[in-house]
């Protein structure tokens, strides 16, 4: 079910057949057809509350302007976890994550109620045509624009604010217009549970494979950790890959086979698993070489915190409307 507007004067019977007789005075050749003008309100106003499918996921409109370098910095995931969605930026800065673009109210000649009523206007305009099933509001404070949205908007359980440096009585004053108010998600990124020196090797690798790795850890002076603290390991062919792991904590996977034809399973996350062979040492050493040389170098920063953190914004924009 999607988000509605309320019942309004211009969609009531009153209104209507009230019109339709009006117009039949001015235009007395209109006075025959009054019953077919009549029924085809009667369809008009039936069809306003006919209740559709949902087209879009959700309406997301975000107080962009007002968020500090290192708040959009934490947004970005936010873009990359969004789909069938619509996001409304009120910012002059244009950003890829963004479907709509409206310009702040500092940017403007306006009012501070002419703003808020094309604000609204827009809005409206845009549930209306888009059909989303739920609104949410991240920023500071809501507007005047969207709190007159609100006030239209049916039902309230799809609506939800995620205040972002927001006083508890605003809070207090502003949160009984929403459905839901929802908590901006915490950067647990800070604690890593790897050391981007450490590097883990299987105990099954041996032999001048086993050789050139402990040449090139020392070449880039790479330590040797256990699975958990590592940022890469290594492993034999016979080995399994912890895809949880591999997801959340976006440690670098090397799985080392004796050549081609022994590879048997399909290379998940490209991004960071690789697959070695040792059929041909040369060449396992040109590709190895670079590997560590990007380990030391800290080509591969940390864990996979993108996808850490679109999952909670997933959490938590999901967790209302059900």
């Amino acid at each position: 079910m999607h988000l509605r507007m309320k019942y309004t004067v211009e969609n009531s019977y009153s209104f209507q057949i009230g019109d339709a007789i009006r117009e039949a005075i001015y235009k007395p050749w209109k006075i025959p057809l009054l019953p077919i003008s009549i029924l085809k309100r009667h369809r008009k106003i039936k069809k306003k509350k006919t209740v559709s499918e949902s087209e879009k996921e959700c309406l997301f409109i975000i107080d962009y302007h007002r968020f500090t370098p290192k708040e959009r910095n934490m947004l970005n995931p936010f873009f990359s976890s969004v789909s069938n969605s619509i996001v409304f930026l009120i910012s002059d800065e244009l950003s890829e994550g963004g479907t709509h673009h409206f310009s702040p109210i500092t940017s403007t000649n306006k009012s501070n109620q002419a703003w808020n009523a094309d604000l609204e206007y827009v809005l409206e305009a845009i549930i209306v045509s888009a059909k989303p099933e739920k609104l949410v509001f991240i920023g500071q404070y809501p507007y005047a624009g969207i709190t007159s949205i609100l006030r239209k908007l049916e039902p309230k359980s799809n609506t939800a604010w995620i205040p972002l440096h927001a006083k508890e009585e605003a809070i207090k004053q502003r949160a009984e217009r929403f459905g839901k108010v929802l908590d901006w998600p915490e950067d647990n990124t800070q604690h890593l549970p790897w050391n981007r020196n450490h590097v883990f090797v299987s105990r099954l690798i041996t032999g001048e494979a086993l050789k050139s790795i402990k040449k090139y850890m020392q070449m880039f002076n790479l330590e040797h950790g256990t699975r958990e603290s590592s940022r890469l390991n290594i492993l034999h062919q016979s080995e399994g890959i912890d895809n949880h792991t591999l997801l959340t904590n976006g440690v670098v996977i090397t799985r080392i086979y004796e050549n081609e034809e022994e590879m048997i399973d399909e290379i998940s996350n490209p991004s960071n698993q690789f697959q070695l062979f040792t059929d041909d040492l040369t060449i396992f050493d040109h590709q190895l070489k670079p590997l560590l040389e990007s380990v030391a170098n800290n080509v591969y920063p940390g864990p996979n915190t993108s996808f850490v953190r679109e999952e909670a914004w997933i959490e938590i924009y999901s967790s209302f409307g059900e």
